[in-house]
């Protein structure tokens, strides 16, 4: 019943796809075919579509400065708000806000989003109201009660950054009497769609009792549960809990993997997952805020919060064709004079064909040249050419060669690689001792992948003895550090209801993480989990 059910939604899902010059220049941005994208937009936008104009306007507005024309965005924006698109008039906001190709004005910048507010578009209470909640230096003054009141149309929306936002509001007191449990309600809806932001709230609140008695052991499943979401700010959380043993067992190695993640991780806002589910997000979505609740005081939005997600938009899109080559031209250059870093790079965008034609054979001679000089990475990149057969003869054998090679030379995944290749077999024998050695040489050097494997491991308790709570703690920390296969995994724990008690809610949350991080059988498996809670299994 529930594989039918499954079935039943694609095929709803298909149905109401857009249409296909739209999807065409989607596919082709997501491509990083930039050029196309805009041809397709241009020739719809031509045809009368103001929904291509709308997009078009987006990239004039905010993409790379190859193709930027604020002053036609501006038009084609106009051209879609006369059309009845609410998005056109926010993005019209937005420009007005930052003065993007038109003089600075805040005010008529609240204008706008307050006319696509009260006619029904989400993502303009959401500019709305965090603007008023906060101000905008001398020309907007701060009008919280306003703001809570266009905040909490926005979280009606299914708009996570609204939910936490509101959330805070109702924790801080902001605009609104304080009341923990309102902020807590709030967050789980949030955490519930999920939006990571908000499980990190619902961590801090957990980690420092607020409404909630103090635990530090749940606080910790949230800020994994939130860096697994890709929050910018959760890896310092669940490092902190490492580092300390609060909540979890100390590990400094695992401390150190979530700083090295924080810092690798964008704290600027992004368009990411901001919409809820069957809307298309907006030229302004994902905001990325944090709950920073600390001792000394409950968080206060940074002045100039709007401006920061707007102006956080810049370079939307793939680079344009002449910033791509720039950089090519950079990197051979760079190459030509011996930078092994620039010729491991170069040999990437070789194999992709990025920016380059894509020349496996040209590849594979580049990553022959770092091998050479030493570069264990390079090593490694070699045997997976050989294990693919990519520019050069399939050969299993010689691929475990150069493996192994940079295992020997330090490679954290090159030690992964023979670990998952002792243990399912392949160029050489099954072999659980030797496997389980390699994994855990490899999880001590940082590969979040062996973490990953070694928490699977102890979890099934076939060739090591059973251990549920190291494997969870394992698949935990892998899945907070990205690895879908983890994030998956603890989705399927928290259905089954074996290990840990059984809950759908996190089941769902999970394996929506899985799929999002590209796991393609957690796909199936999430749509079980749904039929489920609907009652069909």
């Amino acid at each position: 019943m529930a594989t039918l059910l499954a079935n039943v939604v694609r095929a709803v899902q298909r149905a109401v796809l857009r249409s296909p010059g739209i999807a065409e220049a989607e596919q082709a941005l997501m491509r990083g075919d930039l050029a196309t994208s805009t041809s397709i937009l241009k020739r719809l936008s031509g045809e009368g579509d103001p929904e291509a104009g709308r997009m078009l306007g987006v990239q004039y507005a905010f993409g790379d400065p190859e193709y930027r024309n604020p002053a036609e965005a501006m038009r084609l924006f106009r051209v879609a708000a006369d059309a009845g698109s609410l998005k056109a008039l926010v993005h019209i906001g937005e420009l007005l806000h930052i003065g993007r190709g038109v003089p600075e004005d805040p005010p008529a910048a609240i204008s706008y989003y307050r006319q696509a507010a009260e006619r029904g578009e989400p993502l303009g209470a959401l500019l709305l109201g965090a603007t008023l909640l906060e101000g905008d230096g001398d020309s907007v003054a701060p009008d919280p009660k306003e703001g809570v009141k266009w905040l909490r149309v926005a979280a009606d929306g299914d708009y996570g950054d609204a939910m936490l936002i509101l959330g805070e509001a109702y924790r801080d007191g902001r605009g609104i009497e304080k009341d923990y449990d309102e902020a807590m309600r709030i967050f789980r809806a949030g955490a519930a769609k999920p939006y990571a932001a908000c499980e990190r709230a619902i961590g801090a609140m957990y980690e420092q009792g607020l409404g909630v008695p103090e635990d530090p052991a749940e606080a910790f499943r949230w800020y994994v549960r939130a860096s697994a979401g890709r929050d910018p700010e959760a890896p310092r959380n669940v490092a902190a809990c490492f580092a300390n043993g609060h909540g979890v067992e100390k590990n400094e190695r695992l401390a150190a993997l979530y700083r090295e993640e924080a810092a690798n991780r964008d704290d600027t806002p992004t368009r990411e997952a901001a919409a809820p589910d069957g809307q298309e997000v907006g030229a302004a979505a994902e905001i990325g805020r944090e709950a920073q609740l600390g001792e000394t005081g409950p968080h206060i939005p940074a002045p100039g919060f709007v401006r920061r997600l707007i102006e956080g938009l810049e370079g939307f899109g793939p680079p344009g064709p002449a910033l791509q080559h720039a950089g090519v031209a950079c990197l051979k250059e760079q190459a030509e004079a011996g930078d092994l870093d620039a010729t491991f790079m170069l040999a990437m965008l070789y194999d992709q064909g990025r920016g380059v034609p894509e020349d496996p054979a040209e590849a594979l001679r580049l990553l022959r040249l770092c091998a050479e000089g030493g570069d264990a990475n390079a090593e490694r990149s070699v045997g997976i050419m050989y294990l693919h057969g990519r520019g050069v003869r399939r050969d299993r054998e010689e691929a475990f060669a150069w493996t192994r090679r940079a295992a020997d030379h330090g490679s954290a995944e090159a030690m992964a690689d023979l670990g998952a290749e002792h243990l399912w077999g392949g160029a050489v024998p099954v072999d659980p001792d030797a496997a389980m050695d390699w994994l855990t040489k490899a999880a001590d050097a940082g590969s979040v992948r062996a973490i990953s494997i070694l928490g699977q491991q102890y979890l099934l308790g076939e060739i090591v003895p059973k251990d549920a709570i190291r494997g969870l703690q394992l698949l935990q920390s892998a899945a907070g550090l990205g690895d879908a296969r983890a994030m998956g995994r603890l989705g399927l724990v928290c259905a089954i209801g074996r290990e840990v008690e059984k809950d759908l809610d996190s089941a769902e949350a999970w394996l929506c993480k899985a799929v999002a991080a590209g796991d393609e059988e957690a796909e199936e498996m999430l749509d079980e989990v749904r039929a489920e809670r609907l009652g069909f299994a």
